[in-house]
């Protein structure tokens, strides 16, 4: 919890939260166990995300500027200090839910990751083939000693440390630090036999450690991660070719300062101390792990062929008018179509572009793309369209975080078959673009109700206290970070804040106001974050349909406030709280969307 001195929240306290209630759906014993699975490597690999963004922000910011201070008050130092002490009891009940819930309950079904030392002669003997065969030809154990350096670690490897001596010696040798990064190419889980049984790559490789080190006596081998900073900034007045620039970027990227170093609790304080120093990290930064590290790799088990082990799969639904009609533009003819992903089916979006490409009667397309991923039939139907002539124009951004290098393969191959391509607008990223007014001092009928990812901007909160203070009722529905504090009397004491996470992790953006007695529905590209409102070009349009209205505002709106099952609170102080009474009916507002 925080103290209620400032008008915000922490931005950085408040994404823990978030990613806490990620972690609370994996606790839930209702769900599968694939399923809490999943939702423990997704709260991983959040962490990793946060640390190579948001924490690495921040330890700069101690460095360049340490007087500082966030919104709320707070140092980069004190913000640091707070970020390990809320995050270290999270990652505790991570690890003993894997260990002791996840994994036992998999294990009564037949899914087993057992030690290397627990398996029988013959299948040492399978595996030792396999290690010989596919895993030792692409190790490379690099020393340190004085004529090596400490090696460069690479961004989120899983490294196994090893501390080792001349066989033979009696004690009077200093012993020598070595690493072997364990290789991307070669699965993490190793499986035994022909059942659902698996070892771990790290345990395979220190189970065969002494054919890297001939002639030496290996003391300890342990395993350890490192993450760096990920975060690309780039002058884009300097960048004459921003393609050229973004790519130099990305090449970059993987030698980033380190921020978080993840290593085996058994770690010896010897090889601790060694780490900590060449990485230049201190105790704060450093996260000992009672289990296995990097959980998502093991999300590799959710692909098994074990459906009660996971949610029970469903079809997304086609509405019902594009059923009707053998063309989608027939149906576009006969009125707006809306579709709620993902809800609804997503292949609607893909044939209205696959039908243009094809249509002989459409000379040009014109799209812009944010994300567009390894395998996007969105760009492949573009890629039709330009190859059979038409003009093709996309807007592709260039520095979709994390997804840039995918971004640079589609822009080139757009390119090549003739299509048009800008890298966004100058200085911004294209993703919204949004306005807010409140017009309740005349008296009439006012509110606004918003569902949302995040909301963070401080001059926005500011406008929605300002009308929380003339009286205004405010109802925000914020799945991640949320600055504003709620609830506070004599600023915000109209406006409540609740948040679902849930299976689906879903963050659609509505925005509804009720202006002088007008029900106002906009839907929008933008999060309530400067980033947002600032340095993006973003998109918010209005709901004009009266069907389409009605639906807006009772599935997206009404009924994730009913929710009682998967709603969380915000509290002023910043925590999250359920509302549970025995006289409510159980109701899961995500549950009642599925067809």
């Amino acid at each position: 919890m925080e103290t209620e001195t400032s008008a915000f929240l922490n931005r950085e306290l408040s994404w823990l939260e978030f990613n806490k209630r990620v972690l609370e759906e994996a606790l839930d014993s209702k769900l599968p166990l694939l399923e809490r699975l999943k939702f423990l490597s997704i709260f991983s690999t959040n962490l990793d995300e946060f640390f190579m963004i948001r924490v690495s922000g921040l330890q700069e910011q101690m460095d360049s500027n340490p007087d500082s201070l966030s919104a709320d008050g707070l140092s980069p130092a004190a913000q640091l200090g707070l970020i390990s002490e809320r995050l270290r009891p999270q990652l505790q009940i991570q690890t003993r839910c894997l260990l002791e819930e996840v994994l036992p309950g998999l294990e009564r079904r037949g899914v087993r990751i057992v030690p290397h030392s627990c398996l029988n002669d013959g299948e040492r003997s399978i595996l030792k083939t396999y290690f010989v065969e596919q895993i030792f030809p692409v190790l490379t154990p690099l020393s340190v000693d004085p004529s090596h350096p400490f090696p460069y670690i690479s961004n989120i490897s899983l490294n196994l440390g090893v501390r080792l001596v001349p066989d033979g010696d009696e004690g009077e040798a200093k012993p020598r630090f070595a690493r072997v990064k364990l290789p991307p190419s070669v699965p993490r889980l190793i499986p035994v036999g022909s059942g659902f049984t698996f070892v771990l790559l790290e345990d395979l490789v220190s189970a065969h450690i002494m054919s890297l080190f001939p002639l030496r006596k290996v003391l300890e081998c342990q395993p350890f991660r490192i993450t760096r900073d990920a975060d690309i900034e780039i002058e884009e007045d300097e960048a004459d070719d921003l393609l050229s620039s973004v790519e130099q970027q990305l090449r970059q990227r993987r030698f980033g300062f380190g921020v978080r170093l993840e290593v085996a609790e058994t770690m010896s304080p010897s090889m601790l101390e060694l780490l900590g120093r060449s990485l230049d990290l201190i105790p704060q930064d450093i996260y000992s792990v009672a289990g296995p590290l990097n959980i998502p790799d093991l999300s590799a088990l959710c692909k098994l062929d074990l459906p009660e082990l996971k949610d029970k799969p469903f079809e997304p639904h086609i509405p019902r008018v594009l059923r009707q009609f053998d063309s989608i533009y027939d149906a576009i003819s006969h009125g707006d179509i809306l579709l709620q992903h993902p809800y609804d089916c997503f292949g609607p979006v893909v044939e209205f572009i696959r039908a243009a490409a094809r249509d002989p009667k459409v000379l040009a397309i014109k799209q812009t793309l944010y994300r567009a991923g390894p395998n996007s039939p969105i760009v492949e139907a573009l890629i039709d369209a330009a190859e059979r002539g038409k003009q093709v124009a996309v807007l592709l951004e260039l520095k979709a975080r994390f997804d840039e290098e995918n971004n640079i393969l589609w822009a080139r191959r757009l390119e090549q078959a003739g299509a048009h391509v800008v890298y966004g607008v100058l200085g911004l990223k294209t993703h919204a673009k949004m306005s807010l007014v409140i017009h309740h001092r005349s008296g009439r009928p006012a509110g606004i109700i918003g569902k949302m990812n995040a909301i963070t901007d401080t001059v926005l909160i500011e406008e929605l206290y300002a009308a929380s203070r003339s009286g205004v009722p405010i109802g925000l529905l914020v799945r991640g970070v949320c600055c504003l504090r709620p609830g506070v009397k004599g600023q915000s004491e109209t406006i409540r804040v609740g948040s679902i996470v849930g299976r689906f992790l879903e963050h659609s953006r509505v925005y509804r106001f009720l202006n002088g007695g007008m029900d106002e529905i906009y839907l929008s590209s933008a999060d309530l974050m400067s980033r947002n409102l600032d340095r993006r070009v973003e998109i918010m349009f209005p709901i004009e349909d009266p069907e389409i209205k009605t639906r807006i505002r009772r599935d997206g709106l009404e009924l994730p406030f009913s929710d009682t099952v998967k709603m969380r609170w915000l509290r002023c102080d910043g925590a999250y709280v359920r509302c549970v009474s025995e006289k409510q009916v159980s109701f899961d507002s995500q549950q009642n969307l599925i067809p």
